[in-house]
């Protein structure tokens, strides 16, 4: 999100968690009691303040804690920026605010849902057509075990988005067959990506794999061990098929 004063000033507080489940984004966080002053848990949780002034520009994450304070008359101009370093932040802040509406948020943005399936779309698109590894792959997410996570998490918007039907503002039917679409590209997708039987077989194994998610080496190593063994066997005068 981006913020763009052209007149006045404002006082804009963030709250950020940096505690072990900073990443969590639990639902849990949105429902207590966010009066001025109060902050749960200060050892996990940071506020800043940040003063903004005629021709200042202020960058928000998405699914970020916020409130402002306005000082003066002033007008301001607001932007939505989808990045896929904060896909999946984006996709929790938007599920936060179609759950608990406008205790949290003034503004549902229900268009927010029909672009994030549209994304899901776009990424089966380009990662499932090998001749087309052009600019529109540096806007896929790398293949770590974040960008995997990144897209697992818009896959289960995509699978579960009939429970939010009740906060989309257009006819059902139309999102229906979206819905249909995007989860029916997810799933093709995550069956196409073999990092995933790698990333689960590590993690209950308790063992930890690189980030960059790469298991080529491996294959490769495996791979050559075979073929050593089958030439030996080749190439031994006792071997029988």
């Amino acid at each position: 999100m981006v913020v763009e004063v052209l007149c006045g000033r404002k006082l804009w507080y963030i709250f950020q968690c940096h505690g072990s489940s900073a990443d969590d984004s639990m639902i849990e966080e949105y429902m207590g009691d966010w009066a001025p002053g109060f902050i749960p848990s200060p050892d996990e949780w940071e506020a800043k303040l940040v003063l903004l002034e005629h021709g200042s520009a202020f960058y928000m994450c998405p699914d970020t804690h916020h409130t402002m304070l306005t000082l003066e008359n002033l007008i301001v101009k607001g932007h939505h920026i989808y990045a896929m370093t904060t896909l999946a932040k984006s996709v929790m802040g938007w599920i936060h605010t179609c759950i608990l509406e406008y205790r949290i948020a003034n503004v549902i943005h229900p268009e927010l849902h029909k672009l994030l399936l549209c994304i899901m779309c776009h990424f089966y698109r380009v990662m499932t057509n090998d001749n087309d590894k052009g600019f529109h792959y540096l806007e896929i997410p790398e293949m770590s075990r974040n960008g995997l996570l990144d897209i697992i998490t818009l896959g289960n918007l995509c699978i579960f988005s009939f429970m939010l039907l009740p906060c989309i503002e257009e006819s059902h039917e139309q999102v229906k067959i979206a819905i249909a679409t995007a989860t029916g590209a997810y799933l093709s997708l995550i069956r196409k990506t073999f990092w995933t039987l790698g990333f689960i077989t590590n993690d209950f194994n308790g063992k930890e794999t690189d980030n960059e998610g790469s298991f080529d080496e491996e294959e490769q190593s495996q791979s050559g061990d075979q073929d050593e063994e089958n030439s030996e066997d080749a190439s031994g005068s006792e071997y029988k098929p």
